[in-house]
């Protein structure tokens, strides 16, 4: 597609996202789909807790943090930026590097060396998996002081109530081991059910003395502020006024609050008008309320429903 749009008609759009506006339309769809880091103030708030926990003193019973969301609601994205700001440190200097900061996705618990299996993954570290899981733990002690990790980030917490009784047992007590053990700071993530887990052990939970929950969105003047920003960053060629009250309450009841539902129905709108040869490129309530989208809601509802055999 050709475009007439010049630096004037731009001017919606942040100095960044203008040249990309006149790239092709499959370019800047790739663009779209990419996304990009938004520096939300519930995100600074849970990277500042992050920060204090990692910079904090070796301590027998190290302080752990907890971080509970619904699903997709920007808990793995945090973690995945606080692990970005934290990358080893590979010295050309030295043998050794140091890694501060591991994350690692919770095992279901059904196999007690199944965490010590992603530590050392994470940690590119090689080792044999068919090993017994002593021996794999006592790889990641060594692992964990010879890189000095100083904070394990644990994501899908909740995944871990997938196992019994026993075998949940058997993956507190490993994981409390590793804190007693190498005095690393615990921070993990998980949907409302991850509180159970540990709350069954009195001496994990008086370490998890943080726990902060990511809040619905609502409409406000912090939405119409996040939406000001997607607009700025998403390089459609005619600005869309997303934070006007007509469009800030559509797309509020079609995400029903939930902020990767808020960033996904904006993405796929403007793919959408890019790809409307009829209209022009900006995204309106229209566009929003006619969209072919599945609502947060609906598609925990499909999850419930039985599997009926043909």
């Amino acid at each position: 597609m050709t475009t007439d749009s010049g630096p004037q008609e731009l001017l919606h759009l942040r100095e960044k996202a203008r040249p990309q506006a006149l790239l092709s339309d499959d370019e800047r769809i790739a663009i779209i789909q990419e996304g990009s880091w938004i520096n939300l103030a519930a995100s600074k708030n849970v990277i500042s807790k992050l920060e204090i926990l990692l910079k904090a003193p070796r301590i027998t019973k190290p302080p752990c943090l907890l971080l509970i969301g619904d699903p997709d609601s920007g808990k793995s994205s945090i973690f995945e930026r606080f692990l970005n700001l934290h990358l080893p440190d590979r010295d050309p200097d030295s043998s050794v590097s140091c890694s501060p900061v591991i994350l690692i996705n919770c095992p279901d618990g059904r196999d007690r060396g199944a965490i010590y299996v992603r530590i050392l993954t994470a940690l590119f570290a090689r080792f044999k998996p068919a090993d017994k899981p002593e021996v794999l733990r006592e790889q990641v002690i060594r692992l964990f002081n010879t890189l000095q990790v100083r904070m394990l980030l644990i994501d899908e917490l909740h995944d871990a109530l997938g196992g019994t009784v026993a075998e949940q047992n058997a993956l507190r007590k490993a994981i409390k081991d590793l804190t007693n053990v190498t005095k690393v700071n615990i921070a993990a993530a998980g949907i409302d059910t991850a509180r159970t887990f540990f709350a069954v052990d009195e001496q994990m939970t008086s370490r998890f003395r943080h726990t902060i929950e990511l809040p619905k969105w609502k409409a406000d003047d912090e939405l119409g502020q996040l939406l000001a920003t997607l607009e700025q960053r998403i390089p459609l060629r005619k600005p869309s006024g997303l934070k006007e009250p007509a469009m800030l309450t559509e797309i509020l009841r079609r995400s029903e609050g939930n902020l990767g539902d808020i960033c996904d129905l904006v993405q796929e709108a403007a793919i959408s008008a890019i790809k409307d040869p009829k209209k022009p490129e900006m995204i309106d309530v229209a566009r929003i309320r006619t969209l072919d989208w599945t609502s947060p809601s609906s598609r925990r509802n499909f999850q419930k429903r039985p599997v009926r055999s043909a």
